[in-house]
């Protein structure tokens, strides 16, 4: 999954080298913790948040597609900015 992240996200980015993605699994959970060029957080978060909202939406699907009911996750995405990572 963090593959396919990497993929929309490197479509998106202008500057997809400077693209970092760290994953955390807790229980149920899988956290995307994503850093950017900074250049690249509008168009990636989009207006009022809607890209970010589709590529979570998407991973959401790509999970559903490829695993049992039982063992789907809850997917978030978090957009870090420079000094957090």
């Amino acid at each position: 999954m963090e593959e396919f992240l990497a993929y929309i996200l490197s479509h998106i980015a202008d500057n997809e080298k400077d693209i970092v993605i760290t994953k955390e699994e807790e229980g149920d959970i899988t956290r995307f913790n994503v850093k950017l060029h900074e250049a690249d957080y509008p168009h990636v978060i989009g207006k009022r948040g809607l890209t970010i909202k589709a590529i979570t939406d998407l991973l959401r699907l790509h999970d559903a597609k490829n695993t049992t009911t039982d063992d789907r996750r809850k997917i978030f995405i978090n957009i870090q900015d420079q000094e957090t990572v």
